[in-house]
């Protein structure tokens, strides 16, 4: 199964999103000055919404508080992975995105990520 190739980009002087973004942007102007863009994992969190990188996703925990990854992109692996901005340690792939809920992303929501 073949996921959608997307993107969506912030502008870099105000991380404001561009809400008018096309994805050949992106083809003309691969890592430009003016703007940040992110690519589409292909994946939705549990309700629905579509998981970019750059995304900060919370792992819901019944009894305890919940856990913050980050959605980025590992250029070793060739994958997307959430890893703890605390330690730096990956989601185990079990736990993935069904059980997740998108809360922010790190250009408009950098608090989210201190405790």
């Amino acid at each position: 199964m073949q996921r959608e190739i997307k993107f969506r980009a912030f502008w870099r002087d105000t991380l404001k999103l561009i809400t008018d973004f096309n994805n050949e942007y992106v083809i003309d102007a691969c890592n430009d000055e003016v703007f940040i863009a992110n690519q589409f994992t292909g994946l939705k969190d549990k309700n629905g919404v579509e998981i970019y990188e750059g995304d900060i996703v919370a792992e819901e925990k019944r009894d305890e508080e919940d856990n913050i990854y980050i959605c980025e992109f590992d250029n070793t692996d060739a994958k997307f992975v959430f890893c703890s901005p605390l330690d730096g340690e990956s989601l185990e792939e079990n736990n993935f995105a069904s059980d997740l809920k998108v809360i922010g992303n790190i250009y408009q929501n950098p608090e989210l990520l201190t405790n």
